[in-house]
């Protein structure tokens, strides 16, 4: 399975800025009765992060618990990274694998818009 998505927000190419993964369903809830997104009841057992194109440089990632948007997301079922860099004008491609607990393999990319502010 692969999805590609924007990112809701951008970064600048001079800035370090967090973006997140979310396996789960996007109001935090992970059952198989939820429709529980991508891992629909399983859980993050590793996962790898890929820049497949673009300039940006992926310079630390944890699977911490994290709130966005008011919505909680449990650390099983998200991977945060930081990343910095970019060149402006570009979109840049980051791919996150994850296997689950059920050893599913599970991609998704995420597209990082680099725009100077």
């Amino acid at each position: 399975m692969t999805m590609t998505e924007y990112f809701k927000k951008g970064k600048d190419p001079d800035d370090t800025e967090d973006f997140t993964f979310i396996f789960c369903a996007k109001d935090g809830t992970n059952s198989t009765a939820s429709g529980g997104g991508w891992l629909a009841g399983e859980t993050i057992s590793s996962y790898t992060l890929t820049v497949d194109s673009g300039t940006v440089t992926v310079d630390s990632d944890n699977q911490n618990a994290v709130t966005i948007d008011g919505v909680s997301y449990s650390a099983d079922t998200v991977v945060t990274m930081r990343v910095s860099g970019g060149v402006d004008g570009e979109d840049a491609y980051v791919r996150c694998r994850v296997t689950t607990s059920s050893s599913r393999i599970v991609d998704q990319t995420g597209i990082i818009k680099v725009r100077a502010a």
